[in-house]
Protein backbone atom coordinates (compact mmCIF):
# COMPACT_ATOMS: atom_id res chain seq x y z
CA UNK A 1 0.00 0.00 0.00
CA UNK A 2 2.64 2.35 0.58
CA UNK A 3 4.18 1.80 -2.28
CA UNK A 4 1.19 2.49 -4.57
CA UNK A 5 0.58 5.92 -2.46
CA UNK A 6 3.93 7.23 -2.85
CA UNK A 7 3.43 6.71 -6.73
CA UNK A 8 0.14 7.20 -7.37
CA UNK A 9 -1.16 10.15 -5.01
CA UNK A 10 1.02 13.26 -3.45
CA UNK A 11 0.32 14.29 0.08
CA UNK A 12 -1.92 17.15 1.11
CA UNK A 13 -0.61 19.82 3.23
CA UNK A 14 -4.47 19.94 4.75
CA UNK A 15 -6.96 17.33 4.89
CA UNK A 16 -9.91 19.59 3.89
CA UNK A 17 -7.99 19.85 0.19
CA UNK A 18 -7.80 15.55 0.05
CA UNK A 19 -9.76 13.59 -1.42
CA UNK A 20 -8.28 10.39 0.10
CA UNK A 21 -6.78 9.54 3.00
CA UNK A 22 -4.39 6.80 4.04
CA UNK A 23 -5.46 4.68 7.75
CA UNK A 24 -3.06 2.25 9.17
CA UNK A 25 -4.68 0.56 11.95
CA UNK A 26 -2.81 -0.64 15.13
CA UNK A 27 -1.47 -3.80 15.12
CA UNK A 28 -3.28 -7.13 14.64
CA UNK A 29 -6.61 -4.56 13.61
CA UNK A 30 -6.51 -5.18 9.51
CA UNK A 31 -4.74 -3.87 6.82
CA UNK A 32 -3.89 -0.07 5.51
CA UNK A 33 -6.51 1.54 3.51
CA UNK A 34 -6.81 3.95 1.20
CA UNK A 35 -10.29 5.36 1.80
CA UNK A 36 -12.34 8.60 0.24
CA UNK A 37 -12.84 11.47 1.92
CA UNK A 38 -16.36 12.15 2.39
CA UNK A 39 -17.87 16.22 2.84
CA UNK A 40 -21.07 17.36 4.62
CA UNK A 41 -22.55 20.93 4.82
CA UNK A 42 -23.66 21.27 8.36
CA UNK A 43 -27.20 22.98 9.10
CA UNK A 44 -25.54 26.09 10.19
CA UNK A 45 -23.41 26.54 6.73
CA UNK A 46 -19.92 24.80 7.95
CA UNK A 47 -18.01 21.78 6.30
CA UNK A 48 -17.65 18.90 8.01
CA UNK A 49 -15.15 16.47 7.11
CA UNK A 50 -15.24 12.65 8.12
CA UNK A 51 -14.36 9.04 6.42
CA UNK A 52 -15.92 5.43 7.77
CA UNK A 53 -12.98 2.64 8.09
CA UNK A 54 -13.49 -0.49 9.21
CA UNK A 55 -17.57 0.64 9.66
CA UNK A 56 -16.39 3.15 12.47
CA UNK A 57 -17.35 6.90 11.17
CA UNK A 58 -14.20 8.96 12.18
CA UNK A 59 -15.06 13.07 11.94
CA UNK A 60 -11.94 15.36 11.46
CA UNK A 61 -11.21 17.79 14.27
CA UNK A 62 -9.89 20.74 13.43
CA UNK A 63 -8.47 21.69 16.89
CA UNK A 64 -6.52 18.59 17.39
CA UNK A 65 -5.87 18.32 13.08
CA UNK A 66 -6.84 14.38 13.57
CA UNK A 67 -9.77 12.49 12.43
CA UNK A 68 -11.38 10.86 15.60
CA UNK A 69 -14.49 7.94 16.36
CA UNK A 70 -17.64 9.87 17.72
CA UNK A 71 -17.52 10.04 21.16
CA UNK A 72 -20.99 9.57 23.52
CA UNK A 73 -21.53 11.13 26.42
CA UNK A 74 -21.60 8.22 29.25
CA UNK A 75 -21.56 10.64 32.00
CA UNK A 76 -25.26 11.09 32.67
CA UNK A 77 -26.65 9.94 35.47
CA UNK A 78 -29.66 7.39 34.99
CA UNK A 79 -32.32 9.81 36.08
CA UNK A 80 -31.15 11.81 32.83
CA UNK A 81 -32.61 8.86 30.50
CA UNK A 82 -35.73 8.13 32.59
CA UNK A 83 -36.74 11.25 32.10
CA UNK A 84 -35.52 12.19 28.41
CA UNK A 85 -38.53 13.35 26.35
CA UNK A 86 -36.59 13.04 22.61
CA UNK A 87 -35.73 15.41 20.13
CA UNK A 88 -37.17 18.53 20.34
CA UNK A 89 -38.65 19.88 16.55
CA UNK A 90 -36.92 19.29 12.91
CA UNK A 91 -34.07 21.10 13.29
CA UNK A 92 -32.42 19.35 16.55
CA UNK A 93 -33.22 15.80 14.75
CA UNK A 94 -31.75 16.56 11.43
CA UNK A 95 -28.44 18.18 13.43
CA UNK A 96 -28.58 14.88 15.09
CA UNK A 97 -29.08 12.78 11.80
CA UNK A 98 -25.96 14.68 10.18
CA UNK A 99 -23.73 14.50 13.20
CA UNK A 100 -24.13 10.50 13.90
CA UNK A 101 -25.73 9.29 10.77
CA UNK A 102 -28.13 6.81 10.59
CA UNK A 103 -28.60 3.74 12.56
CA UNK A 104 -27.39 1.43 9.69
Amino acid sequence: MSVSCVLNYSKAADAKTSAWAKVVPTKNNGWTELVPLQKTRLPNGAMQLWLSFQKVHYTYDDDRRRFQALEFDVNRLYSHYQNYKGWEGEEAVAETKTEYGDNK
